[in-house]
């Protein structure tokens, strides 16, 4: 009777122990890790614009007619530059894109001196253009591939103005580049035409 007893007690104390375990702990779901968004390396060229009367050094990179360049500095910023005191047709016009071709075959990669002008409303540098000791403004006014830009000359050097005068009036005579058709169209008149063009489309 003793031995029932005591293996009554100690069974009873084996399940109270059982009965006091704490009960497994419940594995928690995994999160998915996130991994870190990549940084987008949008790898856009810095833009500068510099001031009047600035001279630098440059590499053409774009032509995008035959006065407007975009050129790359000596610290990697891109610059667009319209040319001065020159007004070359449109790359719409006849020889516009002629004009744009002799630009591009001059002076695409090439290392250039920038003297700039002044600034246009359209935030550009205009500038006069140097490569190999030539200027590139006259040059393409000389082959017949752009305008003197009187209307917008006035500042120009009195013995630039003539020189530049001079060399359209030889162009024209020789009937080099835009020359060669009998009335060309100014690039000014041009863009005037296209202008009121737009108004009449929307009905102003």
């Amino acid at each position: 009777m003793f031995l029932k007893t005591k293996w009554f007690v100690l069974a009873s104390v084996l399940v109270s122990l059982n009965a006091c375990t704490l009960p497994e702990t419940a594995s928690r779901p995994q999160l998915p890790q996130t991994q870190p968004t990549p940084t987008t390396q949008t790898n856009q060229p810095s833009k500068a614009r510099a001031t009047k009367g600035e001279q630098y050094t440059a590499t053409v990179l774009k032509i995008a007619d035959g006065d407007t360049i975009t050129v790359q500095d000596a610290h990697g910023a891109q610059h667009k530059i319209r040319l001065a005191y020159i007004d070359a047709p449109e790359t719409k016009q006849n020889y516009g894109m002629d004009s744009q071709a002799a630009l591009r075959e001059r002076l695409e990669r090439q290392p250039v001196q920038v003297q700039v002008e002044d600034i246009d409303r359209y935030k550009r540098e205009v500038a006069i253009i140097t490569h190999n000791g030539e200027d590139v403004n006259y040059q393409q006014i000389a082959l017949g591939n752009a305008w003197h830009y009187t209307e917008y000359a006035k500042s120009q050097v009195a013995a630039d103005f003539a020189r530049y005068q001079a060399a359209m009036q030889a162009a024209q005579a020789k009937r080099l580049g835009l020359w060669q058709f009998a009335r060309p169209q100014a690039p000014w008149d041009y863009r005037k035409q296209q202008r009121n063009r737009d108004k009449q489309q929307a009905g102003e």
